[in-house]
């Protein structure tokens, strides 16, 4: 399974960096379905998805990114991906999600496009 860390910024956004890929066979969707789920029950609901480090994301991954941001947008939250590799870019544009989630090229970018 692919590890994912969290870190809690003093403003109360959480950062989430899964490391290798997000696919079916690592069983990492799973992961990331996980951390979006703990996330929720810990009240955190801006949420910075760090991409830097992901290596890989197949349909799977995809839809576990889907499935969390719903669940977090339900709750009137908001999450933002920082730094997708452009395999994963390109994936977002191919599917049109680029047009649902709020991309940037840095963490801290992402920070901004979650200020209300």
């Amino acid at each position: 399974m692919t590890p994912i860390s969290a870190l809690v910024l003093s403003d109360g956004t959480l950062v989430l960096r899964p490391t290798g890929p997000v696919t079916i066979t690592a069983e990492s969707d799973a992961g990331l379905i996980a951390a979006f789920d703990e996330a929720i029950a810990n009240g955190q609901l801006r949420i910075v998805l760090d991409l830097s480090e992901t290596t890989q994301m197949d349909s799977a991954g995809l839809a576990a990114l889907v499935r969390g941001w719903i669940r977090v947008k339900r709750l009137h939250g908001d999450v933002a991906l920082a730094a997708p590799a452009p395999s994963i870019q390109t994936m977002l544009k191919i599917t049109r999600l680029i047009t649902i989630f709020k991309v940037s090229a840095t963490v801290d970018e992402s920070l901004e496009l979650l200020l209300p």
